[in-house]
């Protein structure tokens, strides 16, 4: 039954004023993934510069031969690898590296944090950096997305220092199997862990308690917060930076298997699909679990990201709006002109504005539901 609502009040975009900052801050000459400081009115923030680099011919052709390879044989040869889609979707091997790598923090990433180790309720041992600032407003955990680690790719590192500037203390972690964390993921542990780093963070830092999630991280985020609902200390704010929708209609959406969609019928497809979530209890289901959430909920996404539809984050908001728990949402839609793709959101200049919109909304238990296309 669709409940009684406050009115959803779009607002109107920010104009030029963001667009031309923005366009003017960010310098040509930089090279690929360096990440640099501008101040702005609202203080400063980390930005890299986002661009695709030309192949040649011949790494052309190796491209598309791998497409077609995969689009043909990847079902097939699924059945005889059968752990191979729960690869696919925690890539932790990609990028895996020893403590070390992640010792020293300040001089290697310009991260000025403690490097810990913490276990967690899966049985194992989590690495982690905890960011304190001496004047917080609030404290965030941030789930990062399918491959990497913590500490990469770079825009990882940009939404840590964009967020700390902002004076949030930060915990950012790496999932059992991922970076120096120990174990195997799977979507039991990777919600246990973050349940388990969220009680970290509580336990030594103040509040109010947010946990930001992107790409892949925004699914495990929302489980990770409809789990600590009825916790002592319960997510305060949910932050989903280009949400999934259930990983179902991702795997079937997903750009790299178009090939074998159109190879094989659809139906044959879904069938496949769904016979690897219930053999590898790949089972996230954000659309449905999302609206179960009380706390207010702030959806990011890039009208230009390839890898995650932005219609998603919009269908998010509509069943919020509609059905959910949560009294407060906003769901930003960035446009084409700022080329964010799926990991540039965080470089967006009007981030400062937002989140204090968006921690005043926890403060204050304000009630909105708000879109805007900036």
């Amino acid at each position: 039954m669709m409940k009684n609502r406050p009115r959803v009040s779009p607002t109107p975009t920010m104009g030029k004023t963001l667009k031309t900052l923005e366009s003017e801050a960010l310098p040509n000459n930089l090279p690929q993934s360096q990440i640099k400081t501008r101040m702005t009115d609202d203080g400063p923030i980390f930005y890299e510069k986002l661009s695709s680099r030309e192949y040649t011919p011949i790494e052309r052709f190796r491209r598309a031969s791998l497409k077609v390879f995969a689009g043909a044989l990847g079902p097939p040869l699924s059945f005889v690898w059968s752990s191979l889609p729960k690869h696919l979707v925690f890539m932790n091997k990609d990028g895996n590296v020893t403590n070390d790598f992640f010792s020293d923090p300040l001089k290697s990433f310009g991260i000025d944090s403690e490097n810990l180790q913490i276990s967690s309720s899966s049985g194992n041992i989590l690495g982690l950096w905890a960011v304190k600032r001496e004047f917080s407003i609030g404290s965030i955990l941030f789930c990062h997305g399918s491959g990497g680690n913590r500490a990469s790719p770079s825009h990882r590192l940009a939404i840590l220092k964009n967020l700390s500037a902002l004076n949030f203390n930060i915990v950012a972690f790496d999932y059992s199997g991922f970076g120096d964390s120990s174990g195997t993921p799977n979507c039991a542990n990777v919600v246990e862990d973050t349940v388990s780093a969220y009680k970290f963070m509580t336990t030594h830092f103040i509040g109010p308690y947010l946990i930001y999630g992107h790409s892949l991280g925004t699914s495990i985020a929302v489980e990770a917060v409809a789990c600590l609902q009825n916790d002592e200390n319960p997510v305060d704010g949910l932050i989903c930076d280009s949400c999934l929708p259930s990983m179902r209609r991702e795997m079937l959406e997903f750009p790299t298997v178009q090939l074998s969609r159109s190879i094989y019928s659809d139906r044959l497809f879904e069938r496949f699909v769904d016979h690897h979530i219930q053999k590898s209890g790949l089972n996230f289901t954000t659309d449905s679990t999302i609206i179960k959430v009380t706390c207010p909920i702030l959806l990011f996404h890039s009208k230009n990201d390839t890898v995650i539809k932005w219609e998603h984050a919009q269908n998010h908001f509509k069943a919020i709006c509609v059905e959910g728990a949560s009294n407060w949402c906003r769901f930003i839609l960035f446009e084409d002109i700022h080329n964010y793709g799926h990991c540039g959101n965080i470089y967006y200049p009007g981030l400062p504005s937002i989140m204090t919109e968006f921690i005043n909304a926890i403060k204050f238990s304000i009630q909105r539901y708000q879109a805007d296309v900036l």
